[in-house]
């Protein structure tokens, strides 16, 4: 579906340097949103992000770790479909639509890590003066419990880096 509404005033899509900008463009063109991925590495966990949703409905971008890839793309596009359909994400608040009935939240992320964690979307809105805010999705343990709450299994926390701070 071409042709999804630009709701950023005087956004300009960037010329892309190379077929992976060209794809990303046609991506948010075409279908509103692109996903980037980035596989785990000795370096931390493996996390996916949006690229568009913020051009498309003035909701936050949104970046999910510790998830393997396919899985990560399907909860990401389940959230950007609920954007786009015109929901609203708040901060905080449990979501069980997007992942199996199973809760999810969102978290603000600090601008400091948008440089490691969000580069491609850092490129995207490069020329929009007042930059983009993005949302962490945080997933809970298997009985419930979330990063900064008491109880959550410690075995999971090297999958999430906490990035609202």
């Amino acid at each position: 579906m071409k042709g999804h509404q630009i709701l950023l005033p005087n956004f300009q899509f960037r010329q892309p340097d190379d077929d992976g900008d060209r794809k990303l463009i046609e991506d948010v063109r075409t279908h509103g949103w692109h996903i980037v991925a980035v596989p785990s590495d000795s370096e931390g966990p493996g996390f996916a992000f949006t690229v568009g949703l913020y051009l498309r409905t003035l909701q936050p971008e949104i970046l999910i770790m510790g998830v393997d890839i396919a899985p990560s793309g399907r909860v990401l596009n389940a959230i950007g479909d609920y954007l786009m359909a015109g929901g609203k994400i708040v901060p905080e608040t449990r979501y069980s639509e997007f992942v199996d009935n199973r809760e999810v939240i969102f978290r603000s992320i600090h601008t400091r890590h948008y440089r490691d964690y969000l580069g491609s979307t850092m490129w995207f809105y490069k020329h929009h003066a007042d930059g983009f805010p993005c949302f962490q999705c945080i997933w809970p343990d298997q009985r419930g419990f979330f990063l900064h709450e008491d109880g959550f299994d410690d075995h999971f926390r090297p999958l999430q880096i906490d990035l609202s701070s």
